[in-house]
């Protein structure tokens, strides 16, 4: 782990909690061999993002090899620029100015490291702009999170659904309830052991290989670091067991569902729908957050939800290019055709205008 410069927080505040501090201690838990890029003036911290060290070993979305394989990238040692753990980062500039000294301080890493490239991943939409024309080298778009802003009540969401829809969620939230199952909002430790083992499970379902034992020191660290900032969705049976959970993380604004555990992922109940997104929707709604963040994959539920989808990019700072602009045109592209086809039947508007944006960020000139 490697220490971060005292105003770091100071910065962080204009951005997101996954790079504050408080996050950041669980990911130098997490992921061992974490860094930090900082770009000063002065005293005065101007430019920054967090990192690790990677050498091919690590989980599949953190791993540029994997994600970016179809452009040739080899398995070796890279600086990889992101909140760890978060599936998300962000350049963080006082100013746009501050750019050129932080792809500057990026390539130092690079050198001190040995490693081969810089590389951001999954970074945000907003905050790449600058550094994009700062490096000269154009984005690749790896992927998207859903999100569902959060309106005044749930009838007002169900309104802007079609009518097939709406239909479908009142039978779910219907299910949910005629199972006598109990929702509630818990702390970590308060279902620490029974949650760990259902998570574990859930993910064995979906081909990740862990123990409940692993799972549970991960969400210990997580309520250890930011105890104000995550909690549980549950749904516990009539004589109290825990039947699923969704650990979400809070700040200010959203609702960021993390990881689920579920008994019974075909149950008739309908947990998953009501742990993973109505609960999280009714939480925000009375604690006045704009948004619930739900992450990647899974598009085709989440979109059938009123979704829409943000874009996340991975940016090369490396001393020498990693790919070309031909390479990330062509690459874009085909993410754009597979957008196409996955929006076509989304009920918000807003995935539409996206697919005209993401176009017109790689027909610009170095797109």
């Amino acid at each position: 782990m490697m220490g971060r410069h005292p105003r770091w927080d100071r910065l962080a505040a204009s951005f997101s909690f996954y790079s504050g501090s408080a996050f950041l201690s669980y990911g130098d838990r997490n992921a061992g061999r974490t860094l930090s890029v900082e770009a000063t003036d002065g005293d005065d911290l101007v430019g920054a993002i967090p990192g690790w060290i990677t050498e091919g070993n690590g989980h599949p979305y953190l791993e540029p090899t994997g994600l970016l394989g179809g452009l040739g990238l080899a398995p070796a040692r890279y600086v990889v620029l992101g909140s760890p753990y978060a599936f998300f980062g962000e350049f963080m500039l006082a100013t746009p100015d501050a750019a050129p000294l932080l792809v500057r301080a990026a390539r130092t890493v690079q050198q001190r490291e040995d490693a081969v490239g810089v590389i951001g991943l999954h970074l945000s939409d907003g905050s790449i702009d600058a550094v994009v024309t700062a490096s000269a080298r154009p984005p690749l778009l790896v992927g998207f999170h859903a999100v569902i802003d959060v309106p005044a009540s749930f009838d007002e969401y169900l309104a802007a659904l079609p009518s097939s829809r709406r239909t479908k969620i009142r039978r779910e939230r219907n299910a949910f309830r005629s199972a006598g199952l109990t929702p509630s909002v818990e702390q970590i430790p308060d279902c620490l052991p029974e949650l760990s083992s259902l998570i574990a499970r859930s993910e064995a379902r979906h081909g990740i290989r862990t123990d409940s034992a692993t799972v549970a020191a991960g969400l210990r660290r997580q309520h250890d670091c930011f105890p104000d900032r995550a909690r549980v969705f549950t749904a516990r049976g009539p004589s109290g067991e825990l039947l699923g959970g969704v650990v979400v993380h809070l700040d200010e604004i959203s609702v960021h569902t993390r990881i689920v555990g579920l008994l019974n992922e075909r149950s008739p109940a309908c947990e998953y729908f009501n742990l993973g997104y109505y609960q999280p929707l009714l939480f925000a709604i009375g604690s006045n957050r704009r948004r619930i963040d739900l992450g990647m994959e899974a598009y085709p539920a989440k979109l059938g939800r009123g979704a829409r989808l943000e874009p996340r990019w991975a940016v090369d700072l490396s001393d020498t290019p990693l790919w070309t602009p031909d390479d990330a045109r062509h690459w874009n592209q085909s993410k754009i055709d597979a957008l196409i086809r996955l929006v076509a039947h989304s009920p918000n508007s807003s995935n539409t205008a996206l697919v005209s944006h993401l176009q017109k960020i790689i027909n610009e000139p170095g797109g």
